[in-house]
């Protein structure tokens, strides 16, 4: 059997983030106080960068605990999600997430983001379920925020999504049995978190792995070091700024430690700017 794993978002990481921002100002319409929607709302239209105010948002609504990482902002864009919407049914947050997914634009690229995916990404996944392999999507982000489109996007279906989550509970409302969001035993689906993830909800250990940031670097060690099968490493380096984005050492998904060791550990670095002849499955 041949397994493997694909790391991956729309567009890049940065736009993930803000992602997560406009999907929560559309849905916290539907239930939130007319001060946390303008807030909420606020912050989607700029990009977030991990300040304390932001952080105090989060612990406010968590309670008197302590999280040292809820500064990175990674983690507190994906935490957000299920602060903000805990007590919401599962179906409900599905539902608005499909409208908003059909909808919403990429404020640079002019295109929703679901039609912002790497066209190269598309090809590889492709090529790979044409020739029996099992493809996964393995990411910080919300998991059941992905797996509303991981199908219609990328051919992944939902149960084929890793991602960070929360526990669920189970209640009925009415006539109604529901699965109820909350904010308990979070777990970030991020670095050292990612190959654990793996473990839990795969149970093997993937043949390939293709990742662009630090945070993938634990993923791409489990993938191809004292791996028994013969085994493939990929970094995609965010180098067209014209095109894309490049970045690397800036911003909120850095991409320094992976990269220094890609040599040593035999891993393939995907030059985006002069490698890829398309970014995007859009005509540019």
């Amino acid at each position: 059997d041949a397994y493997g794993t694909c790391n991956g978002g729309i567009s890049t990481h940065v736009t993930q983030i803000n992602i997560t921002w406009r999907v929560l100002a559309h849905l916290l319409q539907q239930i939130s106080t007319p001060s946390m929607h303008r807030c909420m709302y606020e912050r989607s239209l700029e990009p977030i960068s991990p300040g304390m105010h932001d952080v105090n948002i989060v612990k406010e609504h968590l309670g008197n605990i302590t999280l040292p990482s809820l500064a990175q902002c990674h983690m507190h864009n994906t935490l957000s999600q299920h602060v903000f919407l805990a007590h919401q049914s599962q179906a409900w947050f599905k539902e608005n997430v499909q409208q908003w997914v059909q909808s919403a634009e990429h404020p640079r690229l002019k295109r929703r983001y679901i039609d912002t995916a790497y066209q190269p990404m598309i090809e590889v996944i492709d090529y790979l379920q044409a020739n029996d392999f099992k493809t996964y999507i393995v990411s910080g982000g919300g998991a059941d925020f992905m797996r509303v489109w991981s199908e219609e996007v990328y051919n992944i279906p939902p149960e084929q999504a890793i991602g960070s989550t929360a526990r669920q509970k189970f209640e009925l409302r009415g006539d109604k049995a529901v699965l109820v969001r909350t904010s308990d035993n979070f777990v970030l689906n991020d670095k050292e978190g990612k190959p654990l993830g793996i473990q839990q909800f795969i149970g093997r250990r993937p043949v390939m792995c293709f990742g662009n940031s630090d945070g993938d670097k634990a993923m791409l060690e489990y993938t191809t070091m004292g791996n028994a099968h013969p085994s493939l490493g990929v970094i995609v380096h965010h180098t067209d700024g014209d095109r894309e984005y490049a970045y690397g050492k800036e911003g909120a998904q850095k991409l320094i430690e992976a990269l220094e060791d890609a040599p040593k550990r035999g891993w393939v670095v995907v030059d985006m700017k002069e490698d890829w002849k398309t970014v995007f499955k859009f005509p540019q």
